[in-house]
């Protein structure tokens, strides 16, 4: 018992050695000694990460994802430093989100512009990747905006990536994400331009008396809820996800029990798995 106790003092010992070196490397700007250290500190951590404390956990995840983003490697870089917001529980919060922000802000608006210039030329084997950096660079710096996680599910979608495509709208869905938003406009009065205001000021101007502003009007989009079911059962049911398709088509249908194509979809994943029996009642249930 006693040779167990020192052996499990000493990997951690040496998993906290590793996880600070690297940390350490990364912040004085030495990208080779961080990417050793990363690796000597996975070496040691192995896949078990659920034994390692979060705030190791954190600086690891912060000096592999700094040093693949300044290395080049932007899509895995960005993967890493997602992994962040993942450690959040009632007991741990993250506290490297600020640095985080500054070294990703440039590489941001890199990332969108590509994607958009990828989207726009129809090149969405590009496009969809990208979207997806985005997502995660700015969810690495605690902003979880899943707008642009909803622009790579579709793209990747358009682009045949149907693996890709399903794990974003699956991460959409569970997620309850419905792309349901408001913005807010008012009228600048030197100008005569509509501008768009955040709430608070949009709310603060229309309360001040003979301000700047007026003619303060809302748009809200649409939801988009109906369609993430509807594209993700349709693309397990292309990729053989029979089972898959199913029970989703099955959730989609308790929301939206009118939705014929999630009944349809349905009834071609019970008849192309073999469950056959199901078949004719699912119909009938559409119906």
């Amino acid at each position: 018992m006693l040779s167990l106790a020192m052996v499990s003092v000493t990997f951690a010992f040496a998993q906290k050695k590793e996880i600070n070196a690297a940390f350490k490397a990364i912040e004085a700007g030495d990208v080779a000694a961080a990417k050793t250290q990363v690796s000597a500190a996975e070496a040691v951590i192995g896949a078990n990460t659920s034994s390692v404390d979060p705030a190791l956990l954190e600086k690891l995840y912060y000096a592999k994802g700094i040093a693949l983003l300044k290395s080049g490697n932007i899509g895995e870089g960005a993967s890493t430093l997602a992994k962040i917001n993942g450690l959040k529980t009632s007991k741990f919060t993250p506290t490297l989100a600020g640095k985080i922000g500054g070294t990703i802000s440039p590489i941001v608006q890199a990332s969108n512009k590509a994607a958009m210039d990828a989207y726009n030329a129809k090149n969405y084997a590009v496009a969809g990747p990208k979207f997806r950096e985005v997502y995660d660079l700015l969810r690495a710096a605690g902003q979880d905006n899943k707008q642009y996680l909803y622009y790579s599910a579709i793209t990747y979608a358009l682009a045949e990536d149907k693996a890709n495509a399903i794990n974003a709208y699956n991460d959409l869905i569970n997620s309850g994400y419905t792309g349901v938003e408001t913005k807010y406009f008012a009228k600048n009065k030197k100008s005569g331009a509509v501008e768009e205001l955040d709430k608070t000021s949009w709310d603060l101007m229309k309360k001040t008396a003979n301000g700047d502003y007026t003619d303060f009007k809302t748009e809200t989009s649409k939801s988009v809820e109906e369609e993430l079911y509807e594209t993700n059962a349709s693309l397990m049911l292309d990729t053989g996800k029979y089972d898959d398709a199913i029970a989703l088509a099955a959730k989609g249908l308790q929301k939206f029990p009118k939705n014929i194509k999630l009944g349809e979809v349905q009834g071609l994943a019970y008849y192309k798995s073999g469950k056959n029996g199901s078949v004719s009642c699912q119909l009938k249930s559409s119906g």
